[in-house]
């Protein structure tokens, strides 16, 4: 055929009668293989939720893909597809002008680890933690307030039970005596409905917050939060929780540095209301991961971190993970994630 599909789509809109415009959605169907089998985009061992379905994937940014189903399959939002060696999940499905199923994918960076109700039994999911750099993209909503994530991950019988106030364990940090906490966040908002358009769509979207590592509840080993022991040991002494009400470390500064550039990172620090808490006197210690080529600056106050970064193309996608607490503990320790552009 001399025509693409993108073409027939475009004469769709020309024709004026139902039979006509029928005629060129089947020519771009049946055209849809034939036009694409040997192109790169064709992932034959692609799987969604672990069933083997060949797919058309495109990845158009680093955390982001677009999908295409060959003719006659599906998928739906909410679907972990393993593509390019990674996992996604669909958030958005729809049919183009010639009924051909097209959606858009981010890329999972967790796994989640939870267990329901006083089951022991250990759920895991993967999923996104988005802290405004997905939402931010092709869609230009406004980034999520610093502190605040938004969760997306499937909707099933298992996830339907989280409940506000749920409570994942994200990471793992460390304390100023270099113990190893967890770093926590705390569902404040749940969503089964706005993201779920047409039959077989099971996208569950929640809004997070910063949250305190208890203990006496949470796992490091198992990287879980409120962790139910299949078999408890009386003999175990008991850990005093932590008091819950600490203000917040806040790292101010961009998500995003540009290859053969430098920026600031400030460190604030925030109530439970959100206003802020004078820092006079306070000093704090930064950590983050070592990157070739890239230089760390901690300011006399330890207040201000300078990070910068050559201009060197193979640093391009590296995410430098960034960390503050204050050195009296007095604080929640504050995270950020800054990808190189």
């Amino acid at each position: 055929m001399s025509k693409n599909v993108w073409d027939l789509q475009k004469e769709i809109l020309g024709f004026e009668t139902q039979s006509n415009q029928d005629e060129i959605k089947k020519l771009a169907q049946d055209g849809l293989t034939a036009i694409e089998l040997n192109s790169a985009a064709l992932q034959e061992n692609a799987t969604i939720n672990d069933n083997k379905q060949s797919i058309f994937a495109v990845r158009v940014k680093t955390k982001e893909c677009k999908l295409t189903a060959q003719t006659g399959d599906e998928f739906f939002a909410g679907d972990i597809v393993n593509v390019f060696s990674e996992k996604w999940i669909i958030y958005e499905t729809y049919m183009d002008e010639c009924d051909i199923l097209r959606g858009k994918a981010f890329l999972c960076n967790h796994l989640f680890r939870f267990q329901n109700g006083d089951n022991p039994t250990i759920i895991e999911r993967y999923g996104v933690i988005d802290d405004g750099s997905y939402s931010s993209g092709d869609n230009k909503q406004i980034p999520l307030e610093t502190g605040y994530y938004k969760i997306y991950m499937p909707l099933d019988d298992d996830t339907k039970k989280i409940f506000k106030d749920k409570r994942f364990a994200i990471g793992v940090d460390y304390d100023k005596d270099a113990n190893e906490i967890l770093s926590v966040i705390k569902v404040s908002w749940i969503d089964k409905k706005s993201y779920n358009t047409g039959e077989g769509s099971h996208l569950l979207v929640l809004r997070a917050e910063r949250d305190q590592y208890q203990k006496d509840k949470d796992s490091i080993n198992e990287s879980m939060c409120d962790f139910i022991e299949t078999d408890e040991n009386p003999e175990d002494p008991e850990i005093p929780e932590e008091p819950t009400d600490k203000a917040n470390c806040v790292i101010v500064g961009k998500d995003e540095l540009r290859l053969g550039t430098s920026r600031d990172y400030e460190v604030t620090v925030q109530d439970a209301d959100g206003n802020n808490v004078d820092i006079t006197g306070k000093t704090f210690e930064w950590t983050y991961n070592d990157i070739t080529g890239v230089k760390y600056t901690i300011n006399d106050n330890t207040t201000l971190l300078t990070i910068a970064v050559p201009m060197n193309a193979s640093l391009y996608g590296e995410v430098i993970n960034i960390s503050v607490i204050d050195t009296a503990n007095e604080f929640i320790n504050g995270i950020k994630n800054v990808e190189v552009v």
